[in-house]
C-alpha cells in the first residue's frame, strides 16, 4: 500500500511536469509527449515515471541526446510527498486531491513564480464534483462573500504586487471551508513563516504562496470535518 502511494504520486508528478512545461512555454497541450530535440512522439513505455528515465540513462530513445532531468526529480518529489501523505494522514479522496494540488501550486510558484488560473479552475471543478449537497450547505458562504469583496478591493489597491493573483485565488476559495477566525489564524502562521524565511534568507522579496499552502493544509486536515 505504501508503494502504491509513491507510485501514484510519481504519476501525478509526471503529469504536473507535463502541464507546467506547456504552460510555461505558452503552448497548447499536445496529444502526446515528444522529445524536445528530435520531436519524436514518445511511446507509452518511454513515459513510465522514474523507471523510463533510469532505463534509458537519461537519454532519448530515438536521438540519444541527454534529456532534462527535471521531470525525473519532479516524479521523485511528488512520489515522496504522496508517500508522506500515506504514512501520516487518513485517506479521503478530497483530502488527497487537495494535498496534491497545494503541493502543485507551491512547486509552480517556487520553480517558475507563476500561478495558472486554468489549472486552478480545473481543480475547482473536479473538487466540487466530489462534494455532496449536504457538504455545500455547511460551507461558510458569508465568509466567502466578505473575502471576495476584500480580494477584489485589494487587487485594485495592490499596485506594487505585494500579493500575487495566486494568493488571492487560494485565499478566496478556501474561505468556503473555514470561519473568519480560522482564516486569521492561517494568515498569521503563513505570515510568520514568511517573515522568518525573509529574515534568515536576507532576500529583498519572496513568494508568499508556499507559506500560505504550508499553513493552509494543516487547518484543512485538522479542522474541516470532510477531511477527518
Amino acid at each position: 500500500m505504501i508503494f502504491l502511494y509513491f507510485l501514484v504520486g510519481s504519476c501525478f508528478g509526471s503529469f504536473f511536469d507535463y502541464l507546467l512545461e506547456y504552460a510555461h512555454q505558452e503552448q497548447p497541450l499536445q496529444n502526446r509527449s515528444y522529445c524536445d530535440f528530435c520531436h519524436h512522439s514518445l511511446a507509452w513505455y518511454d513515459l513510465i515515471p522514474i523507471y523510463s528515465y533510469c532505463h534509458l540513462k537519461g537519454k532519448c530513445r530515438y536521438c540519444g541526446i541527454q534529456i532534462c532531468s527535471q521531470s525525473f526529480f519532479t516524479e521523485i518529489l511528488f512520489g515522496f510527498l504522496s508517500l508522506y501523505y500515506g504514512l501520516f494522514c487518513s485517506f479521503t479522496f478530497s483530502s488527497y486531491l487537495t494535498f496534491l494540488y497545494l503541493c502543485f501550486v507551491t512547486y509552480c510558484d517556487l520553480c517558475y513564480g507563476e500561478f495558472y488560473p486554468l489549472y486552478f479552475y480545473s481543480f475547482l471543478a473536479f473538487w466540487l464534483s466530489t462534494q455532496s449537497c449536504f457538504q455545500l450547505i455547511h460551507w461558510h458562504w458569508f465568509t466567502f462573500f466578505c473575502w471576495t469583496i476584500l480580494a477584489f478591493l485589494f487587487s485594485i489597491w495592490n499596485q506594487e504586487r505585494w500579493l500575487g493573483d495566486g494568493d488571492l485565488y487560494i485565499i478566496v476559495f478556501f474561505t468556503l471551508l473555514f470561519p473568519f477566525s480560522t482564516w486569521l489564524s492561517i494568515l498569521f502562521w503563513a505570515s510568520t513563516l514568511g517573515i522568518l524565511y525573509f529574515c534568515f534568507s536576507r532576500r529583498s522579496a519572496f513568494v508568499f504562496l508556499p507559506f500560505l499552502c504550508a499553513a493552509l493544509y494543516p487547518a484543512i486536515y485538522f479542522s474541516f470535518p470532510l477531511f477527518s
